[in-house]
């Protein structure tokens, strides 16, 4: 019968070895400057030509529309 005494389990450093330390959750976010918005004139709005979408159903992007207008 083998000797299970020399054989350890698991990873033996905890999960904190393999997660990063975060920080205080109430500080990460709230104390981050935003970036200021910006107006871009559409004509400058390129597509991605990686997008597979091509094609759209102009009366379902209109219901899209319609709902994001109602319910945000």
């Amino acid at each position: 019968m083998a000797d299970k005494k020399g054989k350890q389990r698991g990873l033996g450093r905890g999960l904190s070895a393999l997660m990063a330390d975060v920080g205080d959750a109430s500080t990460t976010t709230a104390e981050q400057p935003r970036s200021p918005d910006r107006m871009v004139a559409i004509d400058l709005v390129l597509p991605n030509p990686d997008q597979p979408r091509r094609r759209f159903d102009e009366e379902k992007l209109e219901d899209l529309a319609n709902s994001i207008a109602e319910k945000g």
